[in-house]
């Protein structure tokens, strides 16, 4: 399966992609972003660590399986060979995805295909709240299109790095 990330911030990068990558059936995580000095330097290394704090550090390679693309440039390709779409914006910025995500959603059913939308944001019910936000501007196929509540919480401290894409989180998470 393949996954867009809309976010490639600390919670996408130090949270969604280590969980996402746990499920040895996901085969790629896309991650699109405002940033596009991240989306560069996600394109170049192909890799990155996330450093789980403890008593003793444990790293996680997040390597091969990732690549971004800027905004901009997602809503002119109309490649969106995904089956899962994901975010960590704010629950708030995303009214800004949504012209794009309507866009996927329309490619998704042109194709007969399924789609899982999951808003990986701090509050309740943020992917229901979204679900609701897309109907008022299309009414998708509810057969094929899947909007699924997810609560995320992971501490991520000041960053003292000089590594711009590895990210410090604490060992826990829920």
């Amino acid at each position: 399966m393949k996954v867009l990330h809309f976010g490639a911030g600390n919670i996408g990068r130090g949270f969604i992609a280590p969980i996402l990558l746990k499920d040895q059936n996901i085969e790629h995580i896309k991650f699109t972003d405002i940033n596009k000095n991240m989306i560069s330097h996600i394109n170049e290394v192909k890799e990155f660590h996330v450093i789980e704090l403890g008593e003793t550090k444990n790293i996680i390679k997040i390597d091969n399986k990732i690549s971004g693309v800027s905004n901009e440039d997602l809503f002119l390709n109309n490649d969106y060979k995904i089956d899962i779409l994901t975010t960590s914006i704010g629950a708030l910025a995303l009214k800004y995805i949504e012209d794009i995500v309507v866009k996927i959603i329309k490619n998704k059913e042109n194709n007969n295909e399924k789609l899982i939308i999951m808003c990986c944001e701090n509050g309740d019910k943020v992917s229901s709240m979204f679900k609701q936000q897309i109907q008022k501007l299309y009414n998708f196929d509810e057969n094929l299109i899947a909007f699924v509540d997810v609560m995320v919480d992971r501490i991520v401290p000041d960053q003292k790095k000089t590594n711009i894409i590895d990210i410090e989180v604490e060992q826990y998470y829920s």
